[in-house]
């Protein structure tokens, strides 16, 4: 299935990412992992795609510098609002 050029497996990576807990501070790939109960392999492509759509961004960690947060971009909250 494809909503706005979204599968459904970005669809559920997006609406964890616009959650208002999500949505400042952006998730870790391992708290995407537990939310979504989903493989790392998996979410790894995943967030690949997503990423050369424009829809996410990963960000450095505030704590470490090693870190990264991934976080919807502005893009990724448009489409989001338009599903």
């Amino acid at each position: 299935m494809d909503l706005h050029g979204v599968t459904t497996q970005q669809w559920a990576v997006l609406g964890a990412l616009a959650r208002p807990s999500a949505a400042a501070a952006g998730l870790t790939v391992k708290e995407l992992i537990a939310y979504l109960m989903v493989s790392r392999q998996n979410l790894t492509a995943v967030l690949q795609r997503l990423e050369s759509a424009e829809l996410i961004t990963r960000l450095r960690g505030t704590r470490d510098g090693r870190e990264r947060r991934i976080g919807l971009s502005d893009r990724g909250r448009a489409v989001w609002t338009a599903m």
